[in-house]
């Protein structure tokens, strides 16, 4: 989301008539105390405008969900969903909204505006990588944002780049709850399968029951990987392909340090019960360069016991390339990053098998079902 005034309301939207080509005119979303500036983002079955508050006075951001489009389970199950988590959740690194209004025909979440856009934005505009000391910085702060939610009893099941904002002062805000819910923190295997491909963990993949706290953790490993490599440890076009990349492991641009590369590895582990834990992470050597060991916090295995479970295949590998094998300048490094993967919500994988070869953007049914 970039920074500026919202635009003034016009009479119509830019559309044309089939007929004769001239502008036909459209409502514009209108609530009392609010002027509707540009659109800066959609989903599936929302969009975000911005807006000047008279009552805050200042820009916010408003998600608008239309009654008249959106589906009834969408609007009965997720949406509860979403106004119930944000209600419970405050935290500095978390997007903060401000108010819910309703009306006959859309919902309006009012949010605080993030003026300096999302992750995926900032690793394209700093050449496809962040440098591990400023990935440090805001990597800590999207761990204890979603340490935050965890503690609430909130999984966010939709963690990526694109979802991971910054306001005017480059601090990180934790967005887009349409896929949270609450958990039952002593029963809290879930069956409802959402969120993105490339970011979404293997047990959720293959269809298994899940706790969402665990493969929150896989999420944000996709998400360090990328900050500091630059580009997706899985991003490929259906899920059997999928599976087989996560199944050969990863490889790390040669300038990873060895503790991020750990750290990475403990968030990346395929075995749900050998994934690291936020609390543990938040720990780790990597964001602490006087350690003696990138081992010492976080439950990884030992070298020992990484080169058993590389045998039984019970983790992701990570080789160590040599400069010579990821040079600067290849293909890869000069691509935009590219992470827009939505996996629709269902019981079962199937809906995740539909995708745009060409252009690498995934898309899956609509339809949503517990």
């Amino acid at each position: 989301m970039s920074s500026g005034s919202p635009s003034s309301p016009s009479a119509g939207d830019g559309s044309t008539s089939p007929s004769n080509g001239n502008p036909v005119p459209r409502p514009r979303e209108k609530i009392p105390g609010y002027i509707f500036g540009d659109v800066i983002g959609t989903g599936a079955y929302a969009k975000v405008r911005r807006c000047y508050s008279e009552k805050f006075k200042s820009n916010v951001a408003v998600k608008i969900v239309s009654k008249k489009s959106a589906p009834k389970d969408y609007l009965s199950k997720f949406l509860p969903r979403e106004i119930q988590c944000i209600h419970k959740l405050r935290h500095k690194n978390i997007v903060r909204v401000l108010e819910i209004l309703e009306t006959e025909r859309s919902m309006y979440i009012v949010m605080q505006e993030a003026e300096k856009g999302d992750l995926l934005d900032f690793i394209n505009a700093n050449h496809r990588k962040i440098a591990e000391k400023d990935a440090k910085i805001y990597f800590q702060q999207i761990l204890e944002a979603v340490e935050h939610c965890h503690i609430k009893n909130v999984v966010h099941r939709d963690l990526k780049c694109e979802n991971i904002l910054f306001d005017k002062d480059m601090v990180i805000k934790l967005s887009d709850f349409g896929f949270a819910r609450t958990i039952n923190p002593e029963n809290c295997q879930l069956k409802t399968h959402c969120g993105s491909l490339a970011y979404a963990a293997p047990e959720i993949v293959k269809g298994k029951d899940y706790d969402g706290r665990i493969s929150d953790v896989w999420s944000l490993g996709v998400v360090l990987f990328a900050m500091v490599n630059g580009k997706l440890p899985f991003n490929d076009t259906s899920v059997k392909n999928l599976l087989t990349a996560i199944n050969k492991g990863i490889t790390f641009q040669s300038n990873v340090s060895e503790a991020c590369r750990d750290i990475i590895t403990a968030m990346l582990m395929t075995d749900t019960g050998r994934r690291a834990k936020i609390k543990d992470l938040l720990k780790h050597a990597w964001f602490d360069p006087d350690a003696s060991s990138p081992y010492r916090s976080c439950s990884t295995p030992s070298p020992r016991e990484m080169d058993v479970a590389r045998d039984e295949k019970h983790f992701i590998k990570t080789p160590n390339p040599s400069p010579a094998s990821t040079p600067r300048g290849t293909p890869e490094h000069q691509q935009p990053l590219v992470m827009n993967s939505d996996v629709s919500d269902s019981s079962t994988p199937g809906p995740y098998h539909t995708a745009n070869e060409s252009s690498g953007e995934f898309s899956g049914s609509d339809q949503m079902s517990t």
